[in-house]
């Protein structure tokens, strides 16, 4: 009786390995409140909402075969999860061509999503002038080597001769008001407009 159960359960399944290229964050939580990340695909430029079940099976991803993601699962997050519910992830990663290993039964799958993925080349100009990468800038270097530097414009002195040189700056404009007040009234003509203008 026994054997004749095992014998039918199902075989472990190899898992496909995940592209190195997908990037998961977290996004705005579920209409219930849940938590939400998103994979997204920089490849076909799409983005797939997945609650914290499947984060918790990704995490996990890296231990190889279905019997093993279950073990893990249920070790790490102490959840259980079934056979059924790691083909389902597995049919999902494949057919949204997120896994770098796809079976041969599959290609036919993947050439008809790909067909269909097919973008005019209107479209494909129209994605590239509006969605392009720009490298990231990492100024940490830079701002530790700059920061000798200017370190002393930050100080209690520095912020003493800031203040000096601003009482400084209202003792000799009140020495010409006038002259100042004037400006002003010029720049509020067309005339002040027209020369503010220019001097941009």
């Amino acid at each position: 009786m026994d054997g004749n159960v095992s014998e039918q359960q199902p075989e472990k399944i190899a898992l496909p390995v995940l592209r190195d290229d997908l990037d998961i964050v977290p996004t705005a939580p579920l209409a219930n409140g849940a938590p939400a990340w998103v994979i997204f695909d920089p490849v076909a430029n799409r983005y797939f909402e997945i609650g914290r079940e499947l984060l918790d099976m990704l995490i996990l991803w890296r231990v190889g075969d279905t019997d093993k993601l279950i073990k893990s699962v249920k070790q790490e997050f102490g959840r259980i999860i079934t056979r059924d519910e790691v083909g389902e992830v597995i049919h999902f990663m494949i057919s949204n061509a997120l896994v770098r290993d796809i079976p041969n039964n599959d290609f036919a799958m993947m050439a008809a999503r790909a067909e269909a993925d097919k973008k005019s080349w209107w479209s494909t100009a129209m994605h590239s002038y509006l969605f392009f990468r720009i490298p990231l800038f990492r100024p940490d270097r830079f701002l530790q080597a700059a920061w000798p530097f200017v370190m002393p414009l930050f100080t209690k002195t520095a912020v003493w001769i800031y203040t000096l040189i601003a009482l400084l700056g209202l003792y000799l404009v009140s020495r010409q008001w006038d002259q100042f007040t004037g400006t002003f009234q010029l720049m509020l003509s067309w005339q002040g407009a027209v020369l503010f203008g220019l001097s941009l």
